[in-house]
């Protein structure tokens, strides 16, 4: 599982941050936005086709051929293929028997 993680990290300013109250709702706000996220995400796969569907050389993710070819390759077109390093570096690039890294108790 650890290719399809990203490490973050977040800093609410809250001493404890699972009380953080939000004056929106994300669930609703994405829901009524969907048909104009979905019409972005179509947007860059079009503009990449229309580009000729150029493929940006990069380590391949195992099992997702699919997905690298209508998701990773057009989103690398408009990034750069700096990103898919960034990606290798934390740990969503690595096979499926590297260990996963879990984050400490506390």
């Amino acid at each position: 599982m650890a290719r399809r993680c990203v490490t973050i990290n977040l800093a609410p300013q809250l001493e404890t941050p699972a009380t953080r109250q939000f004056a929106a709702n994300p669930l609703a706000r994405v829901k009524n936005a969907r048909a104009q996220h979905v019409a972005l995400a179509l947007t860059i796969i079009r503009a990449w086709l229309a580009g000729g569907g150029p493929i940006t050389a990069c380590q391949s993710v195992a099992s997702f051929g699919q997905w690298s070819q209508w998701v990773r390759q057009p989103l690398l077109c408009k990034v750069g293929a700096a990103w898919a390093s960034l990606l290798k570096g934390a740990g969503v690039l690595v096979g499926a028997a590297a260990p996963l890294r879990m984050a400490p108790a506390a």
